[in-house]
């Protein structure tokens, strides 16, 4: 293909596979060692790019269950009969910090 210019192309199509470049006849004559300087300066900002956008939505997804997990609880612990408050996974009366009647779990 004749560009009759200085022509660099390049496609990051995912991070797990190389990119698609391509460069000019001109450009690969005149300037080689600069041409594979600036392919490379792209495949690790792009693989950068990627990485982090994995990183933020992996970071996101976990706020999101966690925020999910609390609203869960929150919304079980409203379901509760009054006098009643959940500790440690189990319900017992309030009042009943030190064991006894309440919840079987915490009597001594």
């Amino acid at each position: 293909m004749e560009t009759c210019c200085w022509l660099v192309l390049a496609q990051h199509p995912n991070a797990a596979s190389h990119f698609i470049h391509y460069e000019s006849l001109w450009l690969r004559q005149e300037a080689k060692n600069d041409t594979k300087e600036l392919l490379e300066n792209f495949n690790i900002t792009i693989s950068l790019l990627m990485s982090t956008y994995r990183r933020d939505a992996i970071k996101m997804g976990k706020a999101l269950a966690v925020t999910e997990k609390q609203k869960s609880d929150a919304e079980a612990e409203a379901e509760l009969p009054s006098g009643i408050r959940k500790t440690d996974g189990h319900a017992e009366k309030e009042g009943n910090q030190d064991g006894g009647e309440g919840c079987p779990y915490h009597q001594i």
